[in-house]
């Protein structure tokens, strides 16, 4: 009995960090950062919301003391332009 209550409780802990894991994998990278990022950080564009990992190459933008970071160069373009559109 004690190896059955043992082996639920693992079961129970498992299923719970499992779920855990899933719930911060599955949140959306930020779209905004108050300093630059490392290279291989996540980052989201806010222009087309395409998930990204932060390389030297990539594109940026500094609005309002955040860095928002951009998969292409029309999205940094559209950004520059208007970037009341995409900022909340």
């Amino acid at each position: 009995m004690k190896k059955m209550v043992a082996a639920l409780v693992i079961v129970c802990f498992l299923g719970v960090a499992i779920a855990a894991f899933a719930a911060d994998a599955a949140k959306p990278a930020p779209t905004s950062f108050d300093k630059e990022q490392a290279v291989g950080t996540k980052a989201t564009c806010i222009v087309d919301g395409k998930e990204i990992t932060v390389a030297a190459t990539t594109l940026k933008s500094v609005h309002n003391g955040k860095v928002y970071y951009f998969d292409s160069a029309a999205c940094k373009t559209a950004f520059d332009a208007a970037p009341a559109k995409f900022v909340k």
